[in-house]
């Protein structure tokens, strides 16, 4: 792996700085499927609301790709330019291409579970709701643990 030309110190800020921002969206995903889990509020409503933020993320990926370039805020363009760089185009590439198909897949997943789903037999209660965040916090702390590994092997 070569890192010439890179603060990598500076790219471990970002890192963190990013880090930091899912977080935070990881909170408010969590707080706001609790509010849903404990009105009882129908559970296709959320799961439409997910698809499409996650076709936005897809596409957003796809964009990538498309224009050849890192897209999104500075910080993303400059720690996506870094992996690039290191990496190689090719490997950055692979990477987008596997992101963008495993999205999708997830949605298309999502929408078959809409359409094929009995929506009338399945009702949102309160009594499952500290159990329902689980799968959650599990995907938080996985997020965390990998991001903070490849932050540590960040070599200058």
């Amino acid at each position: 792996m070569k890192a010439e030309g890179w603060d990598v110190k500076h790219i471990r800020r970002l890192k963190k700085r990013l880090l930091l921002q899912q977080n935070i969206v990881m909170l408010f995903i969590v707080i706001f499927f609790s509010i849903y889990a404990i009105n009882g509020w129908p559970v296709a409503h959320f799961l439409v609301l997910c698809a499409v933020v996650l076709s936005g993320i897809g596409f957003f990926a796809l964009l990538s790709l498309w224009k050849g370039e890192p897209q999104g805020t500075k910080m993303v363009r400059t720690i996506q330019a870094y992996e690039k760089d290191v990496k190689g185009t090719q490997r950055w590439r692979r990477k987008k291409w596997m992101e963008s198909i495993f999205i999708f897949l997830f949605v298309s997943a999502i929408i078959a579970f809409l359409i094929f789903l009995n929506h009338d037999a399945i009702q949102q209660s309160q009594q499952g709701f500290p159990g329902d965040v689980i799968p959650l916090l599990g995907a938080w702390i996985g997020m965390n643990i990998g991001s903070f590994v490849r932050i540590k092997d960040l070599r200058e």
